[in-house]
């Protein structure tokens, strides 16, 4: 449904489906690289995962980016070995946190 959506996007927003994905991805990592719809769109309702203090948001966003790697989308994969793998090994590596302490609370 997601992919539907932003296929459909394109003709309202007058932007390329590539344009629109590079702008989602954006959100997470290139504030420098954002275009000005882009600012416009994500200035007020999200932050970047790096910004993300919360677990269960990082999880979900590490969740999200999963997804999208599996459409094989050719902006997504572009960052798969560096930004998203990084995401998931910071996620990974919360969550080895939190089963160490569970660990050490039980044990």
């Amino acid at each position: 449904m997601f992919l539907q959506l932003m296929t459909a996007s394109t003709p309202v927003l007058g932007q390329t489906e590539t344009t629109l994905y590079n702008m989602l991805m954006g959100v997470w990592w290139e504030k420098e690289g954002q275009t000005e719809l882009s600012t416009k769109m994500y200035s007020d309702g999200f932050q970047q995962f790096d910004n993300m203090s919360e677990p269960r948001y990082r999880k979900l966003t590490a969740l999200a980016t999963a997804v999208l790697v599996s459409t094989g989308r050719p902006e997504i994969l572009e960052k798969l070995s560096t930004d998203i793998f990084n995401m998931w090994l910071d996620v990974f590596g919360e969550l080895k946190e939190a089963d160490e302490r569970r660990a050490e609370e039980a044990g």
